[in-house]
Parts: structure tokens; sequence; C-alpha cells
């Protein structure tokens, strides 16, 4: 029983991490007209979360070495409930960009724990849960992105924004309930300390590259796709809609894709197929037509859903027990950094050229600088093959 409760709050500690960044994209509208704001200015209230999510991610083996894993995931849960709740009474532009700042730091140093947790308590099977893993972001981020919409014209601005505290306060409670009883808590920082360091790995630069690459194009579409579907004509909650479809299509390919891809004899194929379908999908966006947007909506829904386990596998393949904090740490401190300038560069862009036709385009050439990364990243593992 504790074993499946166990799974439940991975999940649910998944779903988390993405709603305080996530339930911004489909209101930047009403935030621009209510706040007064600039497309650069709303986009920072994404933006700033992201960046924190790069900086603050190498706190996650020291966190984990003075507080344990336990302690840890809970005060981080804490940190993520009370910024989403507060925002029910503070959601001034200051305040959603303070409580976008804790938001960030929580999920930051979240996502190297838990990724490690799973490489630790399900060795065997972190294929498996990493889907699962990937499942709960999705959902996370497909439930905030798609009900947002429907929420600010049910309940208000505050209401729309603050709802999303109650999945940290349930995965808290899960994750309390679901603690292995009388079950020694594995110390990484012992392990780690003789392991290879990330920072010396041509290996571990491709991945934070990958990562972040990947990331930048994800955290784009959520914040621009909703926009863009109304500028083409789509009320608000049309565009929900497809937003549904989008993160709908994403978090069935989160669980689905790495048992999938397991299956594979050569992985890497597997990978280019995603990125394909990633720049047909972004192609028919361009196309302002019911047909093409249902067709490109669920590509990419597919493509993103796939591209995000891909890049959490990448570390957990190649390393121990020990090393896997501290890869994903760097992974995800320099892939986050590079992800959360992305929206930013992309809404100071719109303002200066007065256009967003070149969104899809910018997303489209990310894609084929992920092609490069993964061709790079083939070429490095055949060399160390034959190293070794």
């Amino acid at each position: 029983m504790r074993r499946w409760m166990l799974g439940g709050a991975i999940v649910l500690i998944a779903m988390s991490m993405r709603p305080i960044i996530t339930s911004i994209g489909p209101l930047l509208d009403v935030l621009k007209q209510s706040l007064h704001l600039s497309n650069a200015a709303v986009t920072s209230l994404t933006a700033v979360p992201i960046i924190a999510m790069g900086l603050f991610a190498s706190l996650a083996p020291w966190m984990e070495r003075t507080f344990g894993m336990k302690r840890s995931i809970q005060v981080l849960l804490l940190l993520l409930l009370g910024a989403s709740a507060v925002r029910y009474v503070a959601f001034g532009w200051t305040e959603l960009l303070v409580t976008s700042l804790v938001g960030g730091i929580a999920i930051a140093v979240l996502g190297p724990l838990l990724s490690s947790y799973v490489r630790t308590y399900y060795e065997k099977q972190f294929d498996r849960m990493i889907g699962w893993y990937s499942f709960g972001v999705g959902f996370g981020a497909m439930l905030s992105a798609s009900a947002t919409p429907a929420l600010y014209e049910w309940g208000g601005l505050p209401f729309a924004l603050a709802i999303w505290a109650v999945i940290p306060f349930a995965a808290l409670i899960s994750w309390q309930l679901g603690q292995p009883v009388g079950k020694r808590e594995v110390a990484h920082g012992d392990v780690s300390s003789n392991g290879r360091s990330p920072w010396r790995s041509k290996e571990a630069w491709l991945y934070l590259l990958f990562f972040g690459v990947q990331s930048a194009i994800f955290f784009t579409v959520m914040t621009w796709f909703i926009p863009l579907l109304t500028k083409q004509g789509y009320s608000l909650i049309e565009a929900g809609s497809w937003m549904t479809l989008l993160t709908a299509t994403q978090i069935v390919c989160n669980l689905m894709y790495p048992s999938f891809a397991a299956s594979l004899s050569n992985r890497v194929i597997g990978t280019y197929v995603v990125l394909s379908m990633s720049l047909v999908g972004f192609a028919l966006l361009l196309v302002e037509n019911v047909y093409a947007t249902g067709g490109g909506t669920m590509l990419l829904g597919l493509s993103l859903g796939a591209l995000f386990p891909i890049a959490l596998t990448y570390p957990l393949e190649t390393t121990t027990v020990g090393e896997a904090n501290e890869w994903t740490a760097m992974m995800q401190t320099g892939g986050f950094v590079l992800a959360g300038i992305a929206p930013v560069v992309v809404g100071w862009s719109v303002d200066v050229v007065g256009s967003d036709r070149f969104i899809y385009p910018l997303l489209m050439a990310g894609t084929v600088v992920l092609v490069g990364i993964v061709w790079k990243i083939d070429q490095l593992r055949l060399q160390l093959e034959k190293v070794g």
C-alpha cells in the first residue's frame, strides 16, 4: 500500500512543478491589459522562475546532504504551496514576480532531488518511473494551461492563479504517508564525491544544451501558444481547448515514450523521429486552417511529450546512483537558464518588431539545433565505447 502511495506522491510532486509557471501563459493578454504591461514585462513572469530553476538547481546535492531527501522535499513543497496560495490576495506585477521567483527556486531543487530519488529507489525500473514522473510534469502543465482560462471566466484572476496550490498540498500529504517505514535514506553525498564531475565532461555539457533547448521550446510554446491562436481568430475558450489537445497528447507521450524507447535497438532513431514530428507540427501551425491547427497541435504535443523524458534519461543512462543527482543538477542548472531567457527574448522581440509571426519559424530553428546536438551525443558515445 505504501509503495502505491509513494508512486502517487512522486506523480503529485511532479504535477506540482509547472502550474505556477504555465498558469500565466493563458492569461498573458488579461495580465497585459489589467496591469498595463508590455510583452517583455508580462513574459518575465514565466521567465524568472525558469531562470531560477537553472540558477538554484545546483543546491540540490547540498540540500540533500544537509537535510535529507524526505525533509528537503517537504520544505520545497511548502514553498510551492505558499507561493501559489498567496496569489489569491497579492496579484500585482511585483507580487506575481516574487511568487514566481520563490516557486522557481523550489522547483529548481525539487527536479534533481526527485530524479535522484527515482534513480535510487527504482534502479531496475527507472525507465518506467521516469515515464510516470514525466507524465506528472506534463499533466500538471496540461491541467493548469488548459483549465486556467475557464477558471478565470468562472472565478476571476486571483482564483485562477491561486487554485493551483491544491496540487503541492496533496503532494505533501502523499509524500508524508508514502514514506517506507524504517528504511534508511541513502546519503548520495558520500558516494558521489569519488564519481565523475559533470562540469568536466563533454557529454554532460551536451546533455545541458539538449535539456536547455528543448525546455526553451516547451516554455515558449506554453507561453505563446494561446496568444498566437487568439491572433488567428480563436476565442480564449477555443484556444484553451486547443491547448488541452496539445497537452493531452503530450502527457500520453510522457508516459508511454520511455517504455517504447527502451524496446528500441537504437534510441537515436526514435529521437530523430520525434524531432521530425516537431518540425512538421510547427509548420502546420503556421497555416491558419482548423485542420492544420489540429494536426500541428497533435504532432507538437507528441513531440514535446517525448523530448522531456529523453532529456531526463540522458544523464541517468550514463551515471551511477551516486552521480545521478549532481549530473542532473548540472544539466538543469544551465538548461533552465537557457530556457528562461527564451520567452523574454521572444516577448522583447515581439515588442520591437511589432509582429509575432516569427515565433514558430524560430522554434523550428531550435528543433534543428536539437537534431545537431543528438547527432553529436551519439558520435561522442560511439567514441567512448571504442575507447572503453
